[in-house]
């Protein structure tokens, strides 16, 4: 436990303009100090050698050595440890069971909100009280979260989270999912809000949506998507249609789930 001073940071990501994003975000609280940033794992391994961190945030892919070599290196380390923050738009199971495997204390689904970063800094560090060691840990249990399986059913569908509608769909259905009364009007109800968490505009998310559902059907995976929700159609999904129908989808599989 780490109570009486700074929480020292390192980042390790291949992307300049994502580290300097999280150095801005974690230089801003006064219990949290940022010691380094690198670009690979060969240098982040060389850099907790010879520094005392206590959070390593760690992307996967990283080139010359990658995440998960860090961490099956940190795993044969009889010095003291830093806990990992495994941070990826590559969000799979086999990714996620692999670094927990290997020690990661925590995984982060690329693009994240910087507060909920912080938070979970400061849980692993038990600054914050941790609720439930199964709500905390969900992710590596085994059991799919619903991002989790939001994330299959859109990688299936040839949608690449390279792209942002990508990640606005799996928002939009996330949300939904909580409250359906969004569905009733997604223009006024779920695009703003997702526009606000991801500092972008509506109509952004709109134009994004929609090249998202056009991906489907302009890379052949148009029949995944019919055979996936039960329903076939020649005609490509309005932005509404596709959300409320994923939204069922997974909803129902949920409330199944529950009664299995």
């Amino acid at each position: 436990m780490i109570s009486d001073r700074l929480i020292k940071v390192l980042i390790a990501d291949n992307n300049e303009v994502f580290r300097k994003t999280i150095i801005n975000c974690l230089e801003k609280e006064n219990d949290i100090k940022v010691l380094g940033e690198v670009s690979d794992g060969e240098e982040a391994f060389k850099f907790v050698l010879n520094n005392e961190v206590d959070i390593v945030i760690l992307d996967v892919v990283l080139p010359k050595k990658d995440g998960l070599w860090f961490l099956e290196e940190l795993e044969k380390f009889d010095g003291k440890k830093p806990e990992c923050i495994v941070v990826s738009a590559m969000n799979c199971d086999i990714v996620v069971k692999r670094a927990v495997e290997t020690g990661a204390s925590y995984f982060l689904s690329k693009p994240f909100e910087s507060g909920l970063l912080i938070k979970r800094i400061r849980q692993i560090c038990q600054r914050e009280e941790v609720v439930s060691d199964r709500m905390y840990f969900k992710e590596y249990t085994g059991e799919k979260t619903l991002e989790m399986r939001i994330t299959e059913v859109l990688n299936s569908f040839g949608i690449s989270p390279s792209i942002m509608g990508f990640h606005y769909i799996r928002t939009a259905i996330e949300m939904a999912v909580d409250n359906r009364e969004l569905l009733i009007g997604i223009t006024k109800g779920i695009y703003p809000d997702i526009a606000k968490k991801y500092n972008t505009s509506g109509s952004k998310v709109e134009r994004a949506i929609r090249h998202a559902i056009e991906c489907i059907w302009r890379n052949g995976y148009s029949d995944v998507y019919c055979r996936t929700i039960g329903m076939y159609s020649v005609k490509k999904p309005t932005n509404s249609q596709f959300i409320s129908i994923l939204t069922e989808y997974f909803r129902l599989g949920m409330i199944n789930d529950k009664t299995a």
